[in-house]
């Protein structure tokens, strides 16, 4: 869904909390990978960003 980008704002929705789980696992149990899990969360905040007017309908109702 995120290669053909179609479906990029259900995408993301769907795979942000997998994101937080990586990156919070990183951040207490591995710290030797920790800059991937930061790569990660921090790309994945920008596309949420990038895509902020597809998801004003779910926040202001």
């Amino acid at each position: 869904m995120i290669l053909v980008g179609r479906f990029m704002p259900i995408a993301l929705i769907m795979m942000f909390p997998i994101t937080m789980n990586i990156f919070f696992f990183h951040l207490t149990l591995g710290l030797g990978s920790i800059p991937m899990a930061m790569m990660t969360m921090f790309v994945h905040i920008y596309l949420i960003y990038t895509y902020r007017s597809s998801y004003s309908t779910m926040i202001h109702g």
